[in-house]
């Protein structure tokens, strides 16, 4: 029996820490990439902070689960959008945000518009969002 391969997108709108959405959706995602889905990311809302460079989380008594982003070309999950319009509203630009490095030299983290990332949504099979 052949696998029926899906596209998933996961959707991440909260902070990375003060609640446990956001390691629980790189879990997911993992969990389904390892299951050979056509796996994406997108993060929009506050959940672009996921993305931010240099976190502290010691400071909260929290683990720094964000680290294990960079783990996730491993498991072929290449494609991870950010959606510029909530990075303006809080302030942050591209050099703010963790590049993900693919095997070709390139960034797995694009920024996209909420237009693009609307039309991304639609073309998946699966949408979850946390």
């Amino acid at each position: 029996m052949v696998a029926v391969k899906k596209k998933f997108m996961y959707v991440n709108r909260r902070a990375p820490y003060g609640s446990i959405y956001g390691l629980e959706a790189l879990d997911v995602v993992l969990a389904g990439a390892a299951f050979e889905q056509e796996v994406c990311l997108a993060f929009l809302d506050d959940g672009v902070y996921q993305l931010k460079r240099n976190q502290n989380p010691s400071i909260l008594g929290m683990k720094h689960y964000t680290r294990t982003f960079g783990a996730l070309v491993d498991f072929e999950v290449e494609s991870i959008y950010v959606e510029e319009e909530s990075m303006n509203v809080r302030g942050l630009k591209a050099s703010d945000l963790i590049e993900i490095s693919l095997e070709d030299d390139g960034n797995a983290v694009r920024i996209v518009s909420t237009q693009e990332l609307t039309e991304l949504m639609q073309q998946q099979e699966v949408v979850l969002q946390f």
